[in-house]
């Protein structure tokens, strides 16, 4: 009798129904299982992939750690397993849209694995235009989960794997390449070919197509594209253009005319413009 008083009295821990919040949560962890197996890897939506995967870590694990809460037990349950939560969601979030190389440094096992799997001959020997499915460990780095073919170099394969798609065509992703990537090697990334040497270089045999706006392509800045256009001005020091037997041409003495050599009328008189962007600054009247 005097332990179902006990029983009545004892204070109710705040946060609902158990059984509520156990079938809340197996629903939070279906739902990002689906999110994570099927990412939105289109553009535009593609941008929605990371704020979905994470609203579904932050709901599963939210609950997860409530239903903890609620068991008795040892207190290093807790953050043990908010710890092993936030490892699981950084390794399980894909970033590489937004932040390619810093992506590439956190999985660079998992990279290595593929890499690896390339020079064995178990990924890379697919016909398919999408190509084989990667391990099931592996999904993460593929939009698509899986590794397709774009090219060759010395007989071996060039693997791709798209981190996004366009539409209609267009892809971007991480390309391996198991030797440095001759400067005329192109690739197909489900549309216009491009060429390896314009990419991000991210080392060992790894690159990312396209580059991102503003980062460093290739090894040297400016990658394949810049040293084109340093030699297509010919000798340095001289800013001549090379012809068509690749010399220079000289330069001819004729003048451009004054409205090409900057020169503005303001009323009755004609000035020229400074090398600085400042407003110009009259040189005298006109004769």
């Amino acid at each position: 009798m005097w332990e179902r008083e006990l029983a009545a009295a004892e204070p109710r821990r705040p946060g609902g129904s158990p059984v509520a919040l156990w079938v809340c949560a197996g629903l939070a962890w279906l739902v990002l299982a689906c999110v994570g197996t099927v990412r939105v890897s289109t553009v535009p939506f593609v941008f929605l992939d990371l704020p979905m995967q994470l609203a579904g870590w932050l709901l599963a694990g939210g609950l997860t750690v409530a239903l903890l809460r609620r068991i008795r037990g040892r207190r290093w349950v807790l953050p043990v397993t908010v710890a092993v939560l936030v490892a699981a969601c950084f390794h399980s979030v894909s970033w590489s849209v937004f932040e390619p190389r810093s992506y590439y440094a956190a999985h660079r096992y998992a990279f290595a694995m593929v890499a690896a799997d390339v020079r064995d001959g178990s990924i890379g020997a697919s016909t398919e235009y999408y190509g084989d499915f990667l391990p099931w460990y592996l999904h993460g780095l593929s939009a698509t989960g899986r590794a397709a073919v774009v090219g060759q170099q010395h007989g071996r394969p060039v693997v791709f794997l798209p981190q996004w798609l366009g539409m209609p065509d267009d892809a971007g992703g991480y390309v391996y390449v198991q030797a440095r990537p001759a400067p005329d090697l192109l690739v197909d990334l489900f549309g216009e070919p491009l060429a390896v040497d314009d990419g991000l270089d991210l080392g060992d045999g790894w690159w990312y197509l396209p580059a991102p706006a503003g980062g460093q392509r290739g090894r040297r800045r400016g990658g394949g594209t810049a040293r084109r256009r340093r030699a297509s001005r010919g000798p340095r020091g001289t800013g001549r253009r090379p012809g068509r037997l690749g010399r220079p041409v000289p330069r001819t003495g004729r003048r451009r005319p004054a409205a090409r050599r900057g020169r503005a009328r303001y009323g009755n008189r004609r000035c020229r413009r400074s090398r600085s962007r400042r407003r110009p600054v009259p040189t005298g009247p006109c004769r």
